[in-house]
């Protein structure tokens, strides 16, 4: 399905209203080479935002099936990648 341009800025505007500014840093800095736990102790100390903020927001972004986790390795799901990629207004991104 091909989204026109009004189309997309009107699911883009829904996506950022979903998602809050941190479940958005999250997944846009997930990588898929490291453990959620590196990711989110990383982001607390560089954004100053408190590590148990971001636990609650990455375990919400595990819960709509847009990360997943395991023990060493956090990666962001097709799902995930499709919602970032509207979110930054970037279609063409993989």
């Amino acid at each position: 399905m091909r989204l026109q341009a009004p189309q997309q800025r009107d699911i883009t505007l829904v996506l950022r209203r979903a998602l809050n500014e941190k479940q958005i840093l999250i997944l846009s800095n997930i990588d898929g080479d490291g453990s959620i736990t590196c990711l989110l102790g990383y982001l607390s100390e560089k954004w100053n935002i408190p590590l148990s903020t971001l636990k609650l927001n990455a375990r919400a972004l595990r819960s709509m099936n847009l990360i997943e986790y395991a023990n060493s390795q956090a990666c962001v799901t097709p799902a995930g990648r499709l919602v970032l990629r509207m979110i930054l207004g970037d279609m063409n991104v993989k």
